[in-house]
């Protein structure tokens, strides 16, 4: 019980100690995950024409491409996963998640050509 009690204390002081340095201008915005990769994605798709409709979400739009093997559906689901903890979570995100976003973005531009 002591265990959680601590893990619990930690993820509560990343969490304030992220809070506090966007309130206090020492984080980065783009740290907040304006520099995603998955924009590239998203550029892709775009020209393949697949636009993303105004005011749909990520996942409502994933949820409509998903039944479209062309685009790899499953790692599209990865990498929207990695996007959305790089942007919201917070926790954090360590530079191993963040190589493996590039990675994955990577892989999947490689794979995803337009037409």
């Amino acid at each position: 019980m002591s265990a959680q009690l601590e893990s619990g204390r930690e993820v509560c002081h990343k969490i304030l100690t992220n809070v506090a340095s966007v309130i206090h201008g020492q984080r980065d915005t783009l740290r907040l995950g304006l520099d995603s990769e998955f924009y590239a994605v998203e550029e892709r798709l775009k020209a393949m024409g697949l636009v993303r409709h105004e005011g749909e979400s990520l996942l409502d739009w994933h949820g409509r491409l998903k039944q479209r093997e062309e685009v790899q559906p499953e790692l599209l689901q990865v990498i929207l996963n990695l996007h959305y903890r790089y942007r919201f979570d917070p926790i954090g995100f360590d530079e191993n998640d963040r190589s493996l976003l590039k990675e994955q973005v990577r892989k999947w531009l490689e794979a995803i050509q337009p037409a």
